[in-house]
């Protein structure tokens, strides 16, 4: 699989970069400071699938079309939901028999739902109730994967959860 790393800052993915490859998988890190003619030869090195994993900070988001990507490393928490967005789906780009794999490290599916969730947009401004702020997700006991509580069993390995009986409990008055 080819993976995109989305880190929180230079240093942190270069790290990320040298661990990957001093495990035998070849990654490259790319920022903004990177000059523009290696970073096009890293990046056409990564669609003809000569790298694994690209390593970065807010440089591969918006407008980085690479079908083959099907892996997102999230290294990088973030309070925007478009971020958030932006950024998991890159592995999301349509190819037939493609599943994509979000790696969330830092939360951010906690914080903003999962990415392909159904949304109300608005362009009027909102307040927001503290309901709105409780994310459901499940998460497998069996492979750890998250996934919409609507889902029966995981879509990833198959586990349908066990369904525990809730319990009323009297509470003691004279406590």
């Amino acid at each position: 699989e080819q993976a995109i790393a989305y880190c929180h800052s230079v240093e942190f993915s270069k790290q990320i970069a040298e661990q990957f490859n001093h495990h035998g998988i070849k990654a490259m890190h790319l920022d903004a400071k990177t000059p523009k003619e290696e970073r096009d030869s890293i990046i056409q090195d990564f669609r003809d699938r000569k790298i694994k994993v690209l390593c970065n900070v807010d440089l591969i988001g918006e407008g980085f079309n690479v079908p083959d990507c099907s892996t997102v490393i999230m290294l990088r928490p973030t309070q925007s939901l478009s971020l958030f967005i932006q950024q998991s789906m890159r592995g999301m780009r349509y190819r037939p028999g493609k599943t994509s794999i979000i790696i969330d490290h830092v939360g951010n599916v906690n914080r903003h739902g999962l990415p392909d969730d159904d949304r109300q947009w608005s362009l009027k401004g909102r307040k927001e109730e503290k309901a709105e702020l409780t994310i459901k997700i499940k998460e497998c006991t069996n492979c750890f994967a998250v996934f919409s509580p609507k889902e029966k069993s995981c879509p990833m390995c198959g586990h349908i959860p066990e369904v525990k009986e809730r319990k009323e409990y009297e509470v003691d008055q004279q406590a």
